[in-house]
């Protein structure tokens, strides 16, 4: 964002809107079609063919997310290691090419080999590891994509939510998201 202070509010609002259009849609197509006999995943539930075909768009989506989740959790191994060992502010910036140092890449190499390893290693050899993941994605993908973005628009507009009525529409909007969010990590939590 250039301007985050201008351009939070639309982003958010598009996140938001599409988000819900998506999830919405998927679950309703999947459901309508399918009824009591969705399976786990629920893609399978379509005829081969048709499977096939949405996995074939699902796997590059699915693939795009675990890379950006595993790479947030290989940055914030990297930066807190670096902290911890009194690393110069040019080291710690993994951003670009000119704060990278051998003793850097070193880290950063290492915590990418020993995390992927060790999410391979969990994904191998846990024998209900469908149900963990499920679990885990009850838990977090929903504060993830809801929760998180409604909590950062309430922190950002703190000084300002009331000011008029369309701020005051604004927080009330993202503070039901926010409630929805808690619901439905609890109520899929409880669910599992």
């Amino acid at each position: 964002m250039k301007d985050p202070a201008k351009d939070f509010v639309p982003a958010l609002v598009t996140l938001q809107t599409f988000g819900i259009i998506i999830y919405s849609t998927v679950a309703a197509v999947l459901y309508f079609f399918a009824a009591q006999h969705v399976t786990s995943p629920a893609l399978s539930s379509a005829s081969p063919v048709f499977a096939k075909a949405a996995y074939g768009i699902v796997f590059p989506c699915v693939l795009g997310s675990a890379i950006v989740f595993g790479n947030s959790a290989v940055k914030y191994l990297f930066t807190i290691t670096m902290r911890n060992i009194g690393a110069s502010k040019a080291e710690c910036e993994r951003h670009t090419m000119r704060g990278c140092t051998k003793r850097s890449w070193i880290i950063w190499i290492t915590w990418g080999v020993l995390y992927w390893g060790v999410s391979f290693v969990l994904a191998n050899s846990i024998p209900a590891f469908d149900s963990i993941l499920s679990i885990g994605a009850a838990l977090f993908v929903a504060w993830f994509s809801f929760g998180i973005p409604a909590m950062a628009y309430l922190y950002i507009s703190k000084e300002q939510r009331f000011i008029n009525w369309r701020l005051g529409g604004l927080t009330i909007f993202n503070v039901a998201i926010l409630g929805m969010c808690l619901f439905m990590v609890s109520a899929n939590s409880r669910c599992q």
